[in-house]
């Protein structure tokens, strides 16, 4: 028989569903009615992979009602927020609490990434002599630098940390502590105080002309005008002629604004090669070709 749409979605919220087992190993965790603003708490079957139930919000009191209500739960499985740590401790205290795949994983590679940094080698063969005692060297400015931002980055974690356990969203802390919400869902997500991403290495303007330049360096040709004139050849402009000259030969203003922005660049680029290498004992130039 045919039916609507607003027709089988009346006929499912009037249906009486039937009663459910409280499962044996139950799963909670975070769910978002609204990505980044309102979050609740979900429950799970862990043994039959079927969801249980959805809680309004993810909080200790919210999470302790249910267990209080479906006894019967012998280990809750939950992730490292202290909320849902507290809820457990007060609805079902029986129950084993144990972390869930992920964060044991998480867990599981910083401790052993921690093992094998700080571990000692291990011993040769025959014992090497005793090292001579060395005295530390000086801490330096870089190295103090170092330290306290590192300091301040793991203030920040246990702020974090403290703020999530108490029930606050991501959205709260970010305003608390004047974050961005990725800032305070990565702290929240690492096991450990997360490091800063290593920084990549920039490109020059001049480094795809280094070996040519290198290369009239090392045969003796040091005047900068030289090389300047060698170079564009592969730039296929003028060589060495004043800005205004070289905007009156393009044809339109946008032309001219992009001829000159790229001689600048380049004789820049340049420049920084010539003070980089000026030092270098000079030898006699070598003619043009």
């Amino acid at each position: 028989m045919a039916r609507s749409a607003d027709t089988a979605l009346r006929a499912i919220t009037v249906a009486t569903l039937p009663a459910r087992p409280t499962p044996r190993v139950l799963g909670v965790d975070d769910w978002a009615k609204r990505k980044g603003q309102t979050y609740g708490a979900i429950l799970v079957d862990l043994e039959r992979h079927r969801v249980v139930d959805l809680l309004p919000d993810r909080s200790a009191a919210a999470f302790a009602t249910w267990l209080t209500a479906h006894p019967g739960a012998e280990i809750v499985c939950r992730d490292r927020g202290g909320a849902y740590a507290e809820g457990a401790r007060q609805g079902a205290p029986d129950t084993i609490q144990v972390a869930d795949r992920w964060h044991l994983l998480a867990n599981l590679g910083a401790a052993l990434e921690r093992a094998v940094v700080e571990r000692p080698a291990l011993p040769a063969t025959a014992p090497a002599p005793p090292a001579p005692e060395l005295v530390a060297a000086p801490v330096t400015a870089h190295e103090q630098a170092r330290r306290a931002r590192y300091a301040r980055r793991e203030a920040r974690d246990r702020k974090v940390q403290r703020l999530r356990t108490q029930g606050l969203g991501y959205r709260q802390i970010a305003h608390q502590l004047g974050l961005h919400r990725a800032t305070v869902r990565k702290y929240v997500a690492a096991p450990t105080c997360p490091l800063p991403a290593p920084r990549c290495g920039r490109r020059r303007g001049i480094d795809p002309f280094l070996p040519y330049l290198r290369e009239r360096w090392a045969a003796g040709e040091q005047r900068v005008t030289v090389l300047w004139q060698g170079l564009a050849r592969f730039l296929r402009a003028p060589a060495i002629q004043p800005m205004t000259s070289v905007a009156r030969r393009c044809s339109s203003a946008w032309t001219a604004l992009i001829a000159t922005s790229l001689a600048v660049r380049a004789l820049a680029s340049l420049g920084m090669f010539w003070m980089a290498n000026r030092n270098v004992p000079n030898v006699p130039s070598a003619t043009i070709s």
